[in-house]
């Protein structure tokens, strides 16, 4: 259960970092990348070094219902929902065939898609986590 919460302690400061506040304008995106990539999107599965986690345990030990969420517009527009508080603006654009490059306030973290779902991957105090959104 202590791993459990220091990941959980992990996570909350990795979306944070990512989603500080505020963010810029979106891009212009295409249909096909828009019909791939735009949509809400939230976590699923959570991977840390190598292991994954019980979503709905991790939350709970951090205190919270609710997971993170991800809404990529079809303008280019992009907004990182993290547990009780208000969603953070920011903006997307392609960067690979299945990988988009996401700037919330400034910081960048590469999403790649891979069986439909999205894939972020960050460490932090030395573990590697990955966040898989669903749609």
């Amino acid at each position: 259960m202590k791993k459990i919460i220091t990941i959980a302690a992990g996570i909350a400061a990795s979306a944070s970092v990512l989603a500080a506040c505020g963010g810029a304008a979106g891009g212009n995106i295409n249909e096909q990348d828009a019909a791939k990539f735009a949509g809400n999107w939230s976590v699923k599965s959570i991977v840390a070094d190598g292991e994954e986690l019980n979503v709905e345990e991790l939350f709970a030990a951090a205190g919270s219902e609710s997971s993170i969420g991800l809404n990529l517009e079809n303008n280019g527009n992009a907004s990182l929902s993290l547990p009780s508080q208000e969603p953070n603006k920011g903006s997307w654009k392609v960067s690979g065939n299945d990988t988009i490059l996401l700037t919330i306030d400034g910081n960048d973290e590469t999403v790649t898609l891979k069986d439909d779902k999205l894939v972020m991957s960050h460490e932090t105090g030395g573990t590697k986590l990955e966040l898989i959104f669903g749609k």
